[in-house]
C-alpha cells in the first residue's frame, strides 16, 4: 500500500493560471479554475500542461557611452535585417536615448549592425545641458525618404530642452554614420507614426503629417483632434489595419482617421472614453486583437480604440517605472508581449510569467528577426537582449533555473494545513537539483528539502515533518547542476496533505 494513501493528494498540470501577485499570500484557491501562482519567475506555463524554464538573454556591453554610471535610457530603438556590409549575415541597428543626471545632457547612441559593432557610438548630444534631468521617454519611428535616392532615416522624438524636437539620423550604407539634426525645424514633442507614406507627428492636440514620401510639408499639414477638449493632448498614435489611425488622447475619448488624412472628406470619428493615456506619451503595440497599451498607474489593454480587454488584472498595477512617472514601452513577438518589471504575457496560455533577465525593465523593441531589445531607465543603463528564435528551438538557451511557487493552500473547514509531501514528475536534460519549501501565512520558509543528482524522466518525492500553519504555499526551484544547462521541465506538481485537510479539488 502507498505511503501516501490516508493522504489527501493535489496534482497540478495545468500551470496556465501564471503568476498572480495582485493579492499576494491573501488570495485563496478557487475551485474549477487552473491554480495560479505567487511566483512564476523564469517558467513558462505550457498549453496543453507542465512548466518550461524561459529563455536566457545577453547583457549587452555599454562600452561608448559617456558616463554609464549616471546617464538614464529614455528609450531604444532596434531595427532587423540591415544588410551587413562585410557580405556576412544581417544584422541589427540598435538605437538608445539617455539623459545624464549630472551634466544634464541628452545623448543618442547607436550600435552599427551593418558592421557587427559591440560598441555605442555617439550621434548626437546636447551641446548645453538643461538645468535638471528633466527625464521624458523618448519615440522613435522609421521613415523611407523617396526624394531623389530614397534614404531609410531612423526618427527620435526629443522631449527634453533644450532643443526638443523631432530629430533625423539617415542610414547610409558607408562607414559614416551623420549627426542627427532636427527635421526641418519641427520642434513637435508628441507621438510619431509612419503611415500612408507619410511621418505623422503631433503637438499637443494637432496632428502634423508630412507631403506624401518626404519628410517636409508638416508644418502646413495639421489636423486638430477634438478641439473643444481641454484633455485632447495626443499621447498614443498608431497605424493599424486597413491602414487607419488609431488616437489615444491623455483625458479624452479615442479617435480614429479612417482614409486619407489629407482629404476633407476623411471621417475622424469619437470612439471608446473608457480608458485614457492620461499625462503621459507612449508607444502602442500591436497584439492579436488590437492595440496594447499600459493605462499609467493602472492595467495592460487591448483594444480597438472602442472595446477595451484588460490582460494584466492578476498581476500588479503598472505606476510607472524606474522612480519616474513614464509607463513604459511594450513589445510583441513570437506570441509574447515584453512589459516593464520583467513581466511576459503568453498569448498561447493567457498567462503571465516573470524573466529575471532585467527585473527593472522599462523599454522594449522587438525586431521580426527573432530578437527583443529592453532596458532600464534608472542610472547605470543595463540593455540586453532576449533572442526567441534565430534557430531550431534546441539552439535557443534556456535557464539553468527558476522559480514556482503556488499561492496559499487553505482549509476550508479551519483546519491548519498540513503537508507532508510533494512529488514532481519532471524531465531533466542533465544532472539535476530540487528544492522545495513550505512557506507559512507570513511569507517564511518553515521546512525545506532537496534532491540532488536526478537524471531522466520520472518521479522526484521531497518529505516533510508534521508542518501546519493556517496557510501553507509550495515553493518549487529545480536547477541544472552545472548551473548552464536548460533546468528541468515540470509536468506534474503533486502536493499531499495531513488526512484531516480537506483542500479545494483535491482528489478523493
Amino acid at each position: 500500500m502507498p505511503i501516501t494513501k490516508h493522504l489527501n493528494r493535489f496534482d497540478i498540470t495545468d500551470f496556465t493560471g501564471g503568476l498572480n501577485d495582485v493579492l499576494g499570500d491573501s488570495t485563496l484557491l478557487q475551485i474549477g479554475q487552473a491554480p495560479q501562482f505567487r511566483l512564476m519567475t523564469d517558467y513558462e506555463p505550457i498549453a496543453g500542461g507542465g512548466a518550461r524554464a524561459w529563455y536566457k538573454g545577453d547583457v549587452m556591453v555599454t562600452t561608448g557611452i559617456a558616463s554609464p554610471s549616471t546617464e538614464l535610457p529614455m528609450g531604444i530603438f532596434a531595427r532587423g535585417n540591415v544588410a551587413n556590409r562585410a557580405g556576412g549575415a544581417d544584422g541589427v541597428d540598435v538605437l538608445l536615448a539617455t539623459i545624464d543626471n549630472v551634466d544634464f545632457k541628452s545623448r543618442l547612441y547607436r550600435m552599427d549592425g551593418s558592421n557587427n559593432e559591440v560598441v555605442w557610438k555617439l550621434v548626437w548630444r546636447d551641446a548645453a545641458g538643461a538645468t535638471s534631468a528633466g527625464f521624458i521617454v523618448s519615440e522613435f519611428g522609421m521613415f523611407v525618404d523617396d526624394a531623389g535616392t530614397p534614404v531609410t532615416t531612423y526618427l527620435w522624438v526629443k522631449r527634453t530642452s533644450p532643443s526638443a524636437g523631432v530629430y533625423e539620423v539617415p542610414y547610409l550604407s558607408t562607414n559614416t554614420f551623420p549627426t542627427a539634426g532636427v527635421v526641418n525645424n519641427y520642434s513637435y514633442q508628441g507621438p510619431i507614426a509612419t503611415s500612408q507614406a507619410r511621418v505623422m507627428m503631433c503637438e499637443g492636440g494637432k496632428l502634423h503629417y508630412t507631403n506624401v514620401g518626404v519628410l517636409t510639408g508638416a508644418a502646413a499639414n495639421t489636423l486638430r483632434i477634438n478641439p473643444n477638449d481641454v484633455e485632447a493632448t495626443i499621447g498614443l498614435l498608431m497605424e493599424r489595419a486597413p491602414a487607419d489611425l488609431l488616437i489615444g488622447l491623455q483625458g479624452s475619448p479615442w479617435y480614429e482617421i479612417n482614409g486619407d488624412v489629407s482629404s476633407a472628406s476623411t471621417p475622424v470619428r469619437s470612439l471608446g472614453d473608457d480608458h485614457h493615456i492620461r499625462q503621459h506619451y507612449q508607444k502602442g503595440c500591436r497584439v492579436p486583437g488590437g492595440i496594447a497599451f499600459i493605462e499609467p498607474g493602472g492595467r495592460i489593454y487591448i483594444t480597438d480604440g472602442q472595446n477595451f480587454k484588460s490582460i494584466s488584472d492578476s498581476i500588479a498595477r503598472f505606476p510607472g517605472v524606474g522612480g519616474v512617472i513614464a509607463p513604459g514601452q511594450l513589445a510583441f513577438l513570437n506570441d509574447y508581449l515584453f512589459a516593464p518589471g520583467g513581466r511576459v504575457f503568453s498569448f498561447r496560455t493567457n498567462s503571465w510569467h516573470t524573466s529575471t533577465l532585467l527585473t527593472t525593465s522599462a523599454f522594449h523593441h522587438a525586431v521580426q528577426s527573432g530578437r527583443v531589445y529592453m532596458t532600464n531607465c534608472t542610472a547605470t543603463p543595463a540593455p540586453k537582449i532576449l533572442r526567441l528564435y534565430e534557430g531550431t528551438d534546441s539552439s535557443i538557451d534556456r535557464m539553468s533555473t527558476g522559480i514556482i511557487q503556488t499561492l496559499p493552500f487553505r482549509d476550508p473547514t479551519g483546519r491548519n494545513v498540513r503537508i507532508r509531501e510533494v512529488q514532481i514528475l519532471a524531465q531533466t536534460y542533465t544532472s539535476s537539483g530540487f528544492a522545495v519549501s513550505l512557506l507559512d501565512s507570513t511569507g517564511a520558509t518553515v521546512s525545506t528539502d532537496t534532491v540532488t543528482g536526478v537524471t531522466g524522466r520520472g518521479q522526484v518525492t521531497l518529505r516533510f515533518p508534521n508542518t501546519e500553519d493556517e496557510y501553507l504555499s509550495v515553493k518549487v526551484t529545480p536547477s541544472a547542476t552545472n548551473g548552464t544547462s536548460e533546468a528541468p521541465t515540470i509536468e506534474c506538481l503533486s502536493i499531499f496533505f495531513g488526512p484531516n485537510n480537506a483542500i479545494q479539488n483535491a482528489a478523493s
